[in-house]
């Protein structure tokens, strides 16, 4: 799919910068074989069929103003305007059915704004600032709903781009770097009978946020289904095998879901605190610690990463750590251990909210 949308970008760019080529090598062609042209005035080119090519003004004999271009056909192919000869607002192409199929917002001769790509039932929409992608573009269905939406940045994707069934439900996360993709996940599937099967996410509002998680085995809960809030904090976590729940489950007694209630019962305080065991001298492996770090999403979890890759494990160290924020505030209350037989790391931190088995 990146492959795709790339070569369509690139090819729609290349045919847009061939007709403007082409437009202004017409004036010169047909001017060769017409013995009236207003230098500062309008103006209509024909094909050597004698039918209408282009039609507009003209200033200083380059054109400048509202043009028109047909087809051989007869055809309209496109037309825009142009202000100080460079190619301004918006610009319409058409077929050879005279079918609308593209259109572009240019401000002094580059692109500044949204272009549209018709194609079949499917629309791309694109926005551009000084013929450099940005923001979001969209690939639309026929109803107008979304169907992918990609982040641009500078004319490259950068961040997480996000695919939509006809219905509007999430159904692909692709991750982008430098506009390579770096990570796809295929989420929220049915299987041939129209049942929930494989990995399923579930997120806030703002598709941003990671709201809850679980797997299906073809419309059974199979496997842990977890619950964060807004700050990635875990809430719960279950575990289902083939639709039953599992209580006790044995991996997740490390974990340990705390709440605090004020007097009247209404919750307080909802947080997790678990213990990751890492091998001996895992600070000073920079591969083992960006594996394991890589999987976690919050800003707090990269801070509190950052502040640990330096950190080598000695005896000296072991014991509790706070490491603070920017601000000042606490980040996480840490409690380092070793086991006394391997010589393993042991980590205990409040409001964690990994759950995989480290």
């Amino acid at each position: 799919m990146q492959y795709l949308l790339k070569y369509k970008s690139i090819k729609t760019d290349l045919l847009l910068s061939l007709v403007m080529f082409f437009i202004l090598l017409g004036f010169n062609s047909f001017a060769q074989e017409s013995s009236k042209i207003n230098p500062d005035g309008y103006n209509k080119f024909y094909y050597k069929s004698g039918k209408l090519a282009s039609e507009g003004t003209m200033r200083a004999g380059k054109p400048d103003g509202y043009w028109k271009n047909y087809h051989k056909t007869g055809g309209l192919k496109s037309e825009g305007n142009r202000k100080n000869y460079l190619l301004d607002s918006v610009w319409k192409f058409y077929d050879e059915q005279e079918k609308l199929s593209l259109e572009i917002t240019y401000k002094a001769g580059k692109k500044n704004g949204f272009r549209y790509t018709y194609q079949g039932e499917e629309t791309t929409k694109e926005y551009f600032e000084n013929d450099l992608k940005q923001n979001y573009s969209y690939v639309l269905y026929a109803n107008g709903k979304v169907k992918i939406k990609t982040p641009f940045i500078d004319g490259l994707e950068i961040g997480k781009a996000i695919e939509y069934d006809s219905s509007g439900n999430i159904i692909q996360l692709i991750i982008y770097k430098k506009g390579y993709v770096v990570e796809r996940e295929r989420i929220n599937r049915y299987d041939t009978k129209n049942m929930p099967h494989g990995k399923w996410k579930w997120f806030f509002d703002d598709e941003e946020i990671l709201q809850s998680e679980g797997s299906f085995n073809h419309g059974l809960k199979n496997g842990y289904f977890k619950e964060y809030d807004r700050d990635g904090n875990l809430l719960s976590a279950k575990k289902f095998v083939n639709g039953e729940e599992i209580e006790k489950a044995e991996e997740l007694v490390k974990l340990d879901i705390r709440r605090d209630y004020y007097p009247n019962g209404k919750p307080k305080v909802v947080a997790t605190s678990t213990k990751m065991v890492f091998p001996k001298g895992f600070a000073e492996n920079t591969i083992l610690m960006e594996k394991l770090y890589g999987l976690m999403f919050s800003e707090k979890e990269k801070l509190l990463k950052k502040a640990l890759l330096p950190m080598p494990v000695k005896k000296k160290e072991i014991g509790k750590s706070i490491i603070r924020m920017p601000n000042s505030r606490p980040l996480d209350i840490i409690e380092m251990t070793t086991n006394k037989a391997n010589g393993n790391t042991i980590i205990q931190m409040d409001n964690w909210n990994k759950l995989e088995n480290l």
